[in-house]
């Protein structure tokens, strides 16, 4: 389950935020949108520290917090947030009205690179469970 944070009022967005960061990256989203932010704190970030952090689940939770909605709400990814977002929006398409991307991709289309990439961020990693997210 993902803390959700809620700013705003008006019809619902749902956003996902980007790496190290939480759903509070956009509370001053709210009021120039006139919306319902709604932000959930991916897994490993601020409130949902604890949650489960493989892809699945993640890209349920967000399919979820969409479908309770009583119309589909567009959704905004920043960063890590986009490749969420995109992933949910392929999974279940109909939980939402439209994809916002900033910041992301799809992937990366050649496989040379892709593993480059891939070695780069096990090696990030190890460097942030060496020294901590805060001097990350």
């Amino acid at each position: 389950m993902l803390h959700v944070r809620r700013f705003g009022t008006g019809p619902p967005l749902l956003a996902l935020h980007g790496f190290t960061l939480s759903g509070e990256q956009f509370a001053a989203l709210a009021e120039p949108l006139q919306r319902e932010i709604l932000a959930p704190d991916l897994p490993g970030h601020g409130q949902s520290a604890d949650a489960p952090t493989d892809v699945d689940r993640t890209v349920s939770a967000a399919i979820g917090i969409a479908e309770v909605e009583p119309i589909p709400p567009p959704i905004l990814g920043y960063s890590q947030g986009a490749r969420v977002a995109i992933l949910a929006c392929l999974e279940q398409r109909s939980a939402f009205s439209s994809l916002i991307t900033i910041s992301g991709t799809a992937g990366i289309d050649v496989e040379q690179d892709r593993r480059n990439r891939i070695t780069q961020d096990d090696a990030l990693a190890a460097r942030i469970e060496l020294f901590g997210i805060e001097r990350f």
